[in-house]
């Protein structure tokens, strides 16, 4: 533990690791997410998994008694020379020297060593040895290891007047002959000269985009909880094993749009459902029952989040999300279900409504060996890092007060397991079932008239001109334009795997933009299906606009990822009359 890290930060940790874990074979029992757990905060946490891994390499290979010699503590994980060194002399008396970065200055000085350190590494291990005393090997290693950092330090003002060897300090020596001399200050020695300053490696930095998904549930006592979903990191690397948010890299000048593309992503490999999907909705959720958990995601309850040895930069953004709680968030999701026999008409009326595709119904059978009163929950989804829909263009995101969410049909690949209700996203591979077979540029004719059709639909929504809506959103989603099969086939056209990815996301963003501008269902789904006029009118105009407006921006980056070839020859075929 006081590798890296200071001794007073060390203690606290040291006294609540050895209680948990007062033996070896005590450690050697844990699980790394436990250990992980109890070393959060001192980072370095390979650190951490090297203490698990060699408490297990005793156990199995020395049956729990300790190695006492510094080449049999070398075989155990984790622990090298300088570790080894420090353990065999301090505990075991052996004639070993510690070399460290401290170490290594006093030599230096001592023999007026010039040059990179770490060239001559193999020189300082000789040297140390040879000054090694060889009947008290620990106490000599820690006052070499003192002496460095206390007297022999490593920049201005080094003790040298009161360090105890300076009358065999070469470096001192020659400070004071020149001084002694009366030789020029400005080309005097220093004993900081020695060992040469090596240049630190450049700390590399990356920007990541980071997803917080919080799910409100509410269990059977009603008592309302908050989850978070956490995935694992690969076993080896930076933070090895750590549990954090869903995040991904992204270019340091990537912009908003960008960077909610490649959460997009992310969430659609990891959840099957990308941002896009997750819109604003209230539908049925299907029981997730029975369905396994990836290993490497899980959901935590918010008072656990501390529990689950997280790194510090995750507790900022732990610390960044609970800020956000009460403020207005972006992009709300809501998944809405009851718990009793309602549940079947409420379905029922999703597959009339065209909501939820009854092949995905049967292929879930979600009542198969579940109790039909108590298979669905009340779910919230809130994304408190990410743009709402709608806001891409700088418009407002829809509001996310009660009764203002429109009910849209969401497009799921994947069921999740929440630990205190049970909820799932309806499963639809309805953007890569069929192959396209036609060039590219006649999936994009259709695509390029839609985006001056969108400019009628709003002007439509703007005038109030109700009974011109639908006429003209059918002219989009229906024949000739057929956006939603012409967006998959284009999409799944591209062949760059990213680019691809990209693209079907959009194409979710605008399949899902268009279904919400329905004049009768959103004021169906408001619960309110006479009380239309004035406001509630003029709500759904706003609302309508917005989602025009998005469908256009993201219609517009779609065609920016095709070729660009084949979007001029759309354009010039879309002037065609039909």
């Amino acid at each position: 533990m006081s590798q890296q890290t200071q001794l007073p930060r060390v203690i606290e940790y040291f006294n609540k690791w050895t209680e948990k874990w007062p033996t070896v074979e005590a450690l050697s029992k844990a699980s790394l997410d436990e250990v992980n757990a109890m070393w959060a905060g001192l980072g370095y946490y390979r650190r951490a998994r090297y203490l698990l891994e060699g408490a297990k390499y005793v156990m199995e290979h020395h049956d729990g008694a300790f190695p006492k010699t510094s080449k049999d503590l070398q075989k155990i994980p984790g622990v090298g020379a300088y570790t080894g060194n420090a353990i065999a002399s301090i505990a075991c008396c052996e004639g070993v020297a510690v070399v460290d970065a401290n170490v290594v200055r006093v030599i230096a000085r001592l023999r007026r060593m010039a040059g990179d350190p770490r060239a001559a590494a193999k020189e300082h291990a000789a040297l140390a040895d040879a000054l090694l005393d060889p009947q008290r090997p620990g106490c000599f290693n820690q006052a070499v290891m003192e002496l460095g950092a206390t007297v022999c330090t490593v920049h201005q003002a080094p003790n040298c007047a009161g360090c105890p060897i300076n009358g065999q300090c070469q470096a001192y020596a020659a400070v004071e002959e020149h001084r002694v001399s009366g030789g020029d200050p400005s080309t005097a020695p220093s004993v900081t000269a020695y060992p040469e300053k090596v240049e630190k490696a450049k700390r590399s930095e990356q920007s990541v985009a980071v997803c917080v998904l919080e799910v409100h549930a509410t269990s059977d006592a009603k008592e309302p909880s908050r989850q978070y979903l956490l995935v694992q990191r690969p076993k080896e690397g930076l933070l090895a094993g750590l549990w954090e948010f869903p995040s991904i890299a992204v270019p340091a000048d990537a912009s908003e749009k960008e960077r909610r593309a490649e959460v997009d992503s992310l969430l659609d490999r990891l959840l099957g459902a990308g941002f896009a999907d997750l819109q604003a909705a209230e539908l049925p959720g299907l029981s997730s029952a029975g369905v396994a958990e990836q290993p490497q995601m899980k959901w935590v309850l918010d008072g656990q989040l501390e529990g689950e040895g997280l790194s510090s930069s995750v507790c900022k953004v732990v610390k960044l999300a609970a800020a956000q709680v009460g403020k207005e968030k972006k992009g709300i999701k809501r998944f809405f279900a009851v718990g009793d026999v309602a549940a079947v008409d409420q379905i029922e009326d999703a597959i009339r409504t065209n909501r939820i595709d009854s092949g995905d119904l049967k292929r879930l059978n979600p009542f198969a060996g579940a109790d039909k009163d108590n298979w669905l929950r009340e779910a919230d989804v809130s994304f408190l890092i990410g743009k709402g829909p709608g806001e891409a263009d700088g418009t407002e995101a829809v509001s996310e007060s009660e009764g203002e969410t429109v009910k849209r049909r969401v497009l799921i690949g994947g069921a999740l397991t929440l630990a205190l209700g049970a909820f799932a996203l309806v499963p639809t591979d309805s953007l890569r079932i069929f192959k396209p077979t036609k060039p590219l540029f006649l999936y994009l004719i259709p695509l390029v008239r839609i985006q001056a059709l969108l400019t009628d639909v709003r002007e439509v929504v703007a005038d109030a001109r109700w009974d011109e809506l639908s006429p003209a959103l059918q002219r989009i989603q229906g024949t000739p334009n057929n956006a939603e099969p012409n967006l998959r086939d284009a999409a799944y056209s591209i062949e760059d795997a990213r680019t691809r990815e990209k693209a079907e996301a959009l194409a979710r963003d605008i399949i899902e933009c268009l279904d919400s501008i329905d004049y009768n269902k959103y004021f169906d789904a408001m619960g309110r299906p006479g009380s239309r006029g004035g406001s509630q009118e003029k709500q759904f105009s706003d609302f309508s606009i917005r989602a025009v407006d998005a469908s256009q921006v993201k219609l517009k980056e779609f065609l920016a990822l095709m070729p660009r070839d084949a979007v001029a020859a759309a354009r010039e075929q879309a002037t065609v009359p039909m």
